[in-house]
């Protein structure tokens, strides 16, 4: 099983640990029970879901579930490691990653990114539009997907 893998299957047990009637939703009740755990008192549980309750229906999906612990983690990488994965990620060391460049650093995840969403990303990334992602660029995408 890959890093990635694992992480999504992480998640995935995560959202069903929470999610106790497995309705495919975590209530406030739930989130409550969890959050309190870790010494959140009540009051505090309406404030932590608010800005992942994308749809506010006071409830938070897998989806949104997902996207919050993305979020929570990508503010735990620090720029070292940002700047470790951009020289692997850059094999001919000229300070730019090219779409090959990218496809060959994600090929370790090939089962879970196609070709298309490599040129995709690339595209919506290069922002000086020369076809491929600088340190900045790539620092945008990395944080996008983390």
């Amino acid at each position: 099983m890959s890093e990635i893998e694992a992480y999504k299957k992480m998640i995935e047990l995560g959202f069903d640990h929470i999610d106790r009637d497995h309705s495919g939703k975590i209530t406030r009740k739930e989130a409550s029970d969890f959050l309190l755990t870790f010494g959140f008192r009540d009051i505090d549980v309406d404030e932590f879901m608010r800005p992942y309750d994308q749809n506010k229906d006071k409830k938070i999906s897998k989806d949104e579930y997902q996207e919050m612990v993305h979020k929570i983690n990508a503010s735990r990488v620090t720029e070292a490691q940002l700047r470790r994965e951009f020289q692997i990620a850059d094999r001919d060391k000229s300070g730019k990653v090219s779409a090959a460049e990218l496809r060959h650093y994600l090929e370790k995840h090939k089962n879970l990114v196609t070709e298309k969403q490599v040129d995709a990303w690339i595209q919506e990334n290069d922002k000086n539009h020369d076809g491929k992602l600088n340190y900045n660029e790539f620092l945008n995408f990395m944080r996008q997907k983390l």
